[in-house]
């Protein structure tokens, strides 16, 4: 019988630098593997500059494939975030109705957590909970 396992991961932006509304940090997970089952953004000098942008990201694509992009998100929230299916030809799959299936985004390595556009001193706590 195979069991899967849940775990959480917590981590930081670290505090913004930079001038008012276009101050910036990037924080770093460790590395992790697995299906990214939901993530919760903390803000914590909340709120934070309203303009404020939050990305996150693998760190090991070259794409650098967003995972969660929050513009002008200036409260806490908690997110489960999807991707479109593809077929092994690059087509995403739909279903009979022709409306795009989802999955989870699958992980492994380091995530990037970005927020621009802040105040200084702004931060993010971020906690991602993974199925592996």
């Amino acid at each position: 019988m195979y069991v899967e396992r849940i775990t959480r991961v917590d981590f930081t932006t670290g505090q913004a630098d930079g001038p008012d509304g276009n101050a910036r940090t990037e924080g770093y997970s460790a590395s992790i593997a697995g299906k990214i089952l939901a993530v919760h953004i903390d803000y914590g000098d909340n709120p934070p500059a309203p303009t404020t942008r939050f990305r996150l990201c693998d760190d090991h694509d070259p794409a650098r494939e967003t995972i969660v992009d929050l513009d002008h998100q200036d409260e806490n929230v908690k997110l489960y975030p999807r991707r479109p299916l593809q077929a092994f030809h690059g087509k995403f799959l739909t279903d009979q109705d022709g409306h795009h299936l989802y999955g989870h985004y699958i992980h492994h390595g380091r995530l990037a957590a970005t927020l621009t556009h802040a105040n200084p001193g702004d931060f993010a706590i971020v906690t991602v909970w993974i199925e592996s």
